[in-house]
């Protein structure tokens, strides 16, 4: 009877696959399609392996797990490989986030996670970083897209990886009955270190370039299809890089420091919050503004991280 019913389920998965495959394949055809064909595409795979993981939490048999990893690698390929071109912009933000579920992979192992419940919570964690990224990215660049959104081609919010990740990171914490703040602590140490290398997709695409700037160290673009070309700019991208590592390295001596697993998540907000809040200055789309989206989210964040430092400092103290 289990296998009947886990056969359906990949029979289910395997069609969603092919939607999404499908709607990407022949987006274009007309304008209608056009514009619901990238929702299909992205929502139809989500969907794919939210029943994979929902399946592997019911059924231990490899043949599932299995079936998610082949349907995520072939993901990544495409993904890399779209329109039969290399960019460095999709290099890096595949590095970002394969780079990020390393360490969230260690630490979790570290918190006594099993082995058994790493990968799905792997999983949740790329899930909410690649699909709360694109979408607030087209919520916040909606009057350049025309409403239109592009899963494939549009960019990824930093703000919304993480709450994307917030969210799936919650809904696993309730599924297989952990710790919410078990599961959150690995994902909050790596999050430096996927910022900081998906920064550097930024810097190789021209995208959330810097200010203009003659000074030392500016850079000049002459082929980006984002960036002002023949123009010095402030390479706010790789301060942001340089930055967030230096986060990352100080986050992870604090790990070994620090016990109290929530002093550290209060920490890590405050840090990385702190410093974008003050480096988006210098970015060119805050010309013209007196405070921007990110400084917003960046405020309440860091007021978030002084509450859970405050609560969990006086624990610490009893």
């Amino acid at each position: 009877m289990k296998s009947e019913k886990e056969n359906k389920y990949i029979l289910i998965i395997i069609l969603l696959c092919l939607i999404s495959l499908m709607s990407k394949l022949t987006k274009g055809l007309w304008l209608f399609w056009y514009i619901v064909s990238s929702w299909v595409s992205s929502l139809s795979f989500l969907g794919a392996i939210l029943l994979v993981i929902y399946a592997s939490s019911r059924y231990k048999k490899n043949k599932v797990l299995k079936l998610l990893f082949i349907s995520m690698c072939i993901f990544i390929i495409y993904y890399l490989c779209k329109h039969f071109s290399f960019r460095w912009y999709d290099f890096f933000v595949v590095l970002s986030i394969i780079s990020s579920l390393i360490v969230s992979y260690i630490y979790a192992k570290k918190e006594g996670i099993k082995k058994d419940k790493l990968i799905p919570m792997i999983l949740y964690i790329a899930i909410g970083a690649i699909y709360g990224g694109r979408y607030l990215a087209f919520l916040i660049y909606i009057k350049y897209n025309g409403g239109v959104f592009c899963f494939y081609n549009s960019s990824i919010a930093a703000y919304g990886s993480a709450i994307g990740v917030f969210v799936t990171l919650y809904l696993y914490s309730k599924l297989y009955k952990i710790d919410y703040k078990k599961v959150l602590y690995p994902f909050f140490v790596s999050i430096p270190l996927f910022y900081s290398v998906g920064k550097l997709a930024c810097f190789a695409q021209g995208c959330c370039y810097g200010i203009l700037y003659d000074g030392p160290f500016n850079y000049v673009y002459r082929h980006s299809e984002s960036a002002p070309n023949n123009v010095p700019l402030f390479p706010i991208q790789l301060v942001e890089t340089i930055s967030f590592f230096l986060i990352f390295l100080y986050t992870i001596w604090r790990t070994k420091k620090e016990k109290n697993k929530g002093f550290i998540i209060g920490e890590v907000l405050i840090c990385c919050c702190t410093v974008k809040f003050f480096l988006d200055f210098l970015r060119a789309s805050h010309v013209g503004q007196i405070i921007s989206i990110n400084q917003i989210i960046s405020i309440i964040l860091i007021l978030i991280g002084i509450i859970i430092t405050i609560k969990h400092k006086k624990k610490n103290r009893l």
